[in-house]
């Protein structure tokens, strides 16, 4: 029996003195944004692809009246990404995260992350006129 306790106690005493290399949490993922390959939609869109298992990004410009249209509901900025035909899948889910506005905006940026669970994020921005101009 000693035979087997000692060996077993060294192995045990090595295992929790050694310096610890293993690592249980996820790897970090490597991604370098340079190498983004932007396309334009049939639309007119501007869109990136991730990768895979990431999201599809897209930025869209629309008007106010459309941005009101789009930001009344969730179906109907649905159904608008949907008729647009931005991304690969359909959308399950639409949420407005952050809309900023300004007193004299003519116009919006959209910014659109578009996940591997089909939802899509939008970030409304809205453009001053002050900026337009130059």
């Amino acid at each position: 029996m000693n035979r087997i306790i000692s060996p077993a106690l060294t192995v045990l005493l090595l295992l929790f003195l050694l310096p610890k290399e293993r690592s249980f949490a996820r790897e970090e993922a490597k991604f370098d944004l340079g190498t983004l390959k932007w396309e334009m939609t049939k639309g007119g869109v501007p869109k990136t692809d991730l990768g895979p298992g990431l999201p599809e990004v897209a930025i869209l410009k629309v008007s106010n009246d459309l941005f009101e249209k789009i930001h009344a509901s969730k179906h109907a900025a649905m159904d608008y990404l949907e008729g647009q035909h931005i991304f690969k899948r359909k959308l399950i889910k639409v949420v407005f995260c952050e809309v900023t506005s300004s007193d004299d905006g003519d116009g919006w940026f959209l910014i659109i992350p578009h996940t591997p669970r089909s939802t899509a994020s939008i970030v409304a921005w809205q453009i001053p006129k002050k900026m337009k101009e130059k």
